[in-house]
């Protein structure tokens, strides 16, 4: 990489989740309670894409949710520096990269 500055050096890794987690939660009760655990049937994944350079820079991690449509909500509560898109596979492409 000779003739270019640390700051111009990045390097991006995505990583894919599933937000309800793979595992079933444990229930610690009495045997005489019957414990019931619900979970959501959507198990569509996310996918997380941080950024960061050679001299430590980094830009806000990029969330991908699989869809059409952005909701408003999805990010109340989170980070503010999070950034949030929509796309069908919930992978990252050319167009979402650059952008």
């Amino acid at each position: 990489m000779k003739g270019l500055e640390p700051s111009q050096v990045w390097n991006c890794d995505e990583t894919i989740f599933c937000p309800q987690g793979r595992k079933v939660p444990r229930v610690i009760c009495a045997k005489v309670i019957r414990a019931n655990i619900m979970r959501s049937n959507n198990r569509d994944n996310v996918s997380v894409m941080a950024s960061v350079s050679a001299s430590g820079d980094q830009i806000p991690p990029l969330l991908i949710f699989p869809g059409k449509y952005r909701q408003p909500d999805w990010m109340i509560g989170s980070l503010q520096d999070y950034v949030c898109d929509v796309i069908k596979s919930s992978n990252i492409n050319g167009i979402l990269f650059l952008y």
